[in-house]
């Protein structure tokens, strides 16, 4: 099972990403270039944060309905924008390095490989 990761580290990511900041993000501005990252962060929320509506909603300070708005919206423009896809796409990789599998994303994220060393004891008459 993975960790529910917090609504203030995708916000941090997805400013990192998008020229916003996190204080922005959680504003009331309906600027294009901000409306358009907070729509991301609602999508990583409740896909990497695992996170239901009305959570992200009193993180940004926004009612649920807009959460759900937003976030297919942000599905809508993924579709449409490449760049937009991404930019969803690196943010998600800032967030939670490891993909669903439990594989890692990039060889960074991953500790090498650590050799284990078994010994077998032989029981005799088993055979």
């Amino acid at each position: 099972m993975s960790r529910r990761i917090l609504n203030s580290e995708i916000a941090k990511a997805v400013a990192q990403i998008w020229p916003v900041t996190v204080e922005e993000l959680r504003g009331p501005s309906r600027e294009h270039r901000i409306s358009a990252a907070r729509q991301a962060a609602f999508l990583l929320g409740q896909s990497n944060g695992n996170h239901d509506c009305a959570l992200i909603g009193r993180f940004y300070n926004r009612d649920r309905s807009g959460v759900r708005r937003g976030i297919h919206a942000a599905c809508d423009r993924q579709r449409k924008e490449s760049d937009y896809l991404t930019r969803i796409l690196a943010a998600s990789d800032l967030i939670d390095p490891v993909d669903h599998q439990g594989k890692p994303r990039s060889p960074i994220a991953w500790p090498a490989p650590v050799p284990v060393l078994a010994t077998f004891q032989t029981v005799e008459g088993l055979i």
